[in-house]
């Protein structure tokens, strides 16, 4: 639901295929094994870390930074896609 509402705000449609996860994570590693091979400096298009959070299930809780470290967001997730969505405007 994340994802899809981020992409939304970023005009993007997401597709309606599904792939497994393991499946995702594989290609993701081969990716970025073949770009270290080819010593190529850039970024794959899908790295290892954006396969793993999205192909799983992801909770952030921020109560601990809240309580022990007065953690206070600068803005809420609804005023983030709000900015996203403008910034691409």
């Amino acid at each position: 639901e994340f994802m899809t509402t981020m992409l939304n705000a970023a005009g993007v449609t997401p597709g309606n295929r599904a792939f497994p996860g393991w499946v995702v994570r594989m290609i993701a590693y081969l990716g970025e094994s073949t770009y270290r091979a080819l010593n190529i400096k850039s970024k794959p298009p899908l790295t290892r870390f954006a396969a793993n959070i999205m192909s799983r299930d992801c909770t952030m809780i921020d109560d601990k930074a809240k309580r022990e470290m007065s953690y206070a967001p600068a803005f809420t997730i609804d005023q983030g896609f709000a900015a996203l969505k403008q910034s691409l405007q």
